[in-house]
């Protein structure tokens, strides 16, 4: 390229009207390689949470009958000592309740009631599940254990209200 148009293409880009087709170019460009790297990482994240669902257990995956009855009775033991820790909070707060008012007993018992009602459930859920499906057991697992987390939180927000 001889220096004479060099020098005419940079006088062409000091004018303002070129300058702002310039800069508009440049963030056209930058704005069109920023989504489509974000629509990358999208599919990416999508293809991750499919394949980490609990729903899905790749055939590589599938614990053994053996494992997961094993599994089983390890999570069993675990999740009975939560509980255990939860039904004790809601019997301190019982205890903590029969010594209010009738007033305030009746407003509060319903919850106390609820709570034991919820306990009763998830201890007859874990104990009626038979391991025998690999599959089946970290659907289970899973939908358990955040089961006895809401049960955890709904426990500590236990409080007496007038």
């Amino acid at each position: 390229m001889p220096l004479s148009s060099k020098v005419a293409f940079y006088a062409d880009i000091n004018k303002p009207f070129m300058k702002s087709k310039l800069f508009l170019v440049t963030v056209v460009i930058i704005a069109i390689a920023a989504s489509t790297s974000q629509s990358q990482n999208t599919d990416q994240r999508a293809v991750a949470s499919r394949t980490s669902s609990a729903s899905f257990v790749a055939p590589e995956l599938r614990i053994e009958t053996k494992d997961s009855i094993a599994a089983y009775e390890l999570f069993r033991s675990e999740a009975h000592i939560r509980m255990a820790q939860y039904e004790k909070s809601i019997d301190e707060f019982s205890a903590r309740l029969a010594q209010e008012k009738p007033k305030v007993q009746n407003k509060n018992y319903p919850k106390v009631v609820a709570l034991e009602k919820k306990d009763a459930r998830l201890r007859i859920k874990i104990e009626s599940y038979k391991p025998e499906n690999g599959g089946e057991w970290i659907t289970f697992k899973h939908a358990t254990t955040v089961a006895i987390d809401t049960f955890g939180e709904e426990v500590a927000r236990l409080k007496i209200k007038d």
